[in-house]
């Protein structure tokens, strides 16, 4: 294992030194002993979030931005911090192993690692620091950010592509909730409420909520008070970012997978999301993942998440909400 770390150090420093050399005389291609340098306008993030771990690749060309390569790892950092406030060792070594393999797709890419963000779950957790030192052995240096940074890279990145006025961006993950309007006043909060935490305390093991009022009151407890503020704004369009909002949107048009380009823009009314929750919420883990199509581990979490979706929109008075598949990773690669 050690072995292992150091190699992937000493490959990811070499490519970082062979792309300073490459801006100092400027070279545009070379080859060192099987390393290839970093393309300049290729850029990487990774977020460490409290479900899983996600990785975009993009490069940056004269027609705009271009996605080179997504890619997402469960890893569940949040599960069980509310019993004892710590991650479980388990849910550390699957971080580990799948940044491990993101750092390979970079290598592949050429890209360079502007940015790796660790959110709620290394934020709140008594032992984040152990994953941040064991990540810090392949010569990576992990950003813990707030909620307001978080929220504003999340509504940076939603927004990229939209040609609406004003929107309101909800970015509701495993371990914490962002909300961010920037006009006609800047409104960012972020809330230590999510998808994971949801089912922790109220669902079972089939991923089934017992009552949705309990996520109802969850949500009034943590939003209520800015709720008046948010009310008053007039927004003309809600957008909806992270897993819960997207995987909702592959359900809601029946896709047989995870396609971004069916997904990105689609917009679900909040009556058609509470009739979509109320039949999930009926079938057993398996069978919820077989007949949405969804992976097992996101249909673990969708009722749960999807209900705090629910909730959130009624409490705006929105009618419904638009979903985003950029967010706050391509955010982190821009900024």
């Amino acid at each position: 294992m050690r072995m292992r770390v150091l190699a992937l150090k000493w490959n990811y420093q070499l490519n970082q030194l062979i792309m300073n050399m490459e801006h100092a005389i400027n070279i545009k291609k070379i080859n060192v002993k099987g390393f290839f340098i970093m393309n300049s306008n290729r850029r990487a993030a990774i977020d460490i979030g409290s479900n899983s771990i996600r990785l975009l690749i993009i490069e940056n060309t004269q027609n705009g931005i271009i996605e080179l390569k997504r890619d997402i790892i469960t890893t569940r950092l949040a599960k069980g911090i509310k019993d004892n406030n710590k991650i479980e060792s388990d849910a550390i070594e699957r971080t580990f192993t799948g940044i491990k393999t993101f750092l390979g797709y970079i290598n592949i890419y050429r890209a360079q690692l502007k940015r790796v963000v660790a959110t709620s779950a290394v934020r709140e957790a008594s032992n984040g620091t152990e994953l941040i030192k064991l990540l810090k052995e392949l010569g990576i240096e992990v950003e813990v950010v707030d909620g307001e940074s978080e929220a504003e890279l999340t509504y940076l990145g939603a927004t990229m592509n939209t040609e609406h006025n004003n929107p309101l961006v909800f970015d509701l993950g495993g371990g914490s909730t962002e909300l961010i309007s920037l006009a006609p006043q800047k409104f960012v909060r972020s809330y230590a409420i999510g998808a994971v935490k949801a089912l922790d305390y109220f669902g079972d093991n089939e991923g089934r909520i017992n009552s949705s009022e309990d996520i109802k009151s969850y949500i009034l407890d943590s939003l209520n008070d800015d709720m008046l503020d948010l009310c008053t704004k007039k927004h003309l369009e809600v957008i909806g970012v992270g897993g819960t909002a997207t995987y909702l949107a592959q359900a809601y048009k029946k896709l047989p997978k995870y396609t971004k380009e069916e997904i990105q823009g689609t917009y679900l009314l909040k009556e058609d999301i509470k009739d979509l929750l109320y039949s999930m919420n009926s079938y057993t883990l398996g069978k919820r993942s077989k007949i949405f199509n969804l992976p097992e581990k996101r249909a673990e979490i969708i009722v749960s998440g999807g209900f705090m979706i629910y909730y959130i929109l009624e409490l705006l008075g929105a009618a419904g909400y638009r979903a985003s598949d950029d967010d706050m990773l391509l955010g982190a690669c821009l900024q």
